[in-house]
């Protein structure tokens, strides 16, 4: 296992997404860039949610605002629902 996380910036995302989308395989732009080809699946399917063409999964702008959610729970006194906490 790796001792440190990579990550990765938008800009080399987006131009492995459009490697892919040129007709390169995620497994050959693994080998050649460094990124699992699951990750690079990953960042593929995640630009199509955010064009609006995706599976049904939640877009970047909607995944940014679920902390809003989490926030306005907290400010009300709750950091879970009434239905998660025990005793209910």
């Amino acid at each position: 296992m790796a001792d440190k996380t990579v990550r990765y910036t938008p800009e080399f995302r987006r131009q492995m997404v459009a490697l892919a989308r040129s007709g390169r395989t995620a497994a050959s732009l693994s080998k050649e860039f460094g990124p699992s080809a699951m990750t690079i699946g990953t960042w593929i399917k995640q630009a199509a949610r955010d064009a609006g063409k995706g599976d049904g999964g939640r877009s970047s702008a909607e995944r940014d605002n679920r902390g809003g959610a989490l926030t306005h729970r907290a400010a009300q006194g709750r950091s879970r629902p009434a239905a998660a906490r025990p005793g209910r």
